[in-house]
């Protein structure tokens, strides 16, 4: 059976779920989102690391906005 992951990215405008062949796939949306935002937490530039970008992102909005990256097996998936 194949896995994906889903990029999980909750927020004051609703949920966003993307489905994502990869994790670095997933990790790339979660960042890309983070870099989107980054100006509402920080004045400095986004860090490059992107688990660490991500890490502090979503620790400086306290709660308010929240990420998970979900593997889960694809049913009826057929290459």
């Amino acid at each position: 059976m194949k896995n994906c992951w889903v990029a999980v990215i909750t927020h004051s405008f609703g949920t966003d779920a993307t489905v994502c062949a990869t994790q670095e796939l997933a990790v790339n949306e979660v960042y890309q989102y983070v870099k989107e935002w980054w100006n509402q937490i920080s004045d400095q530039p986004v860090i490059e690391d992107k688990w660490k970008a991500i890490e502090h992102y979503f620790d400086k909005t306290n709660g308010m906005e929240s990420y998970d990256i979900i593997e889960s097996p694809m049913i009826g998936f057929q290459p």
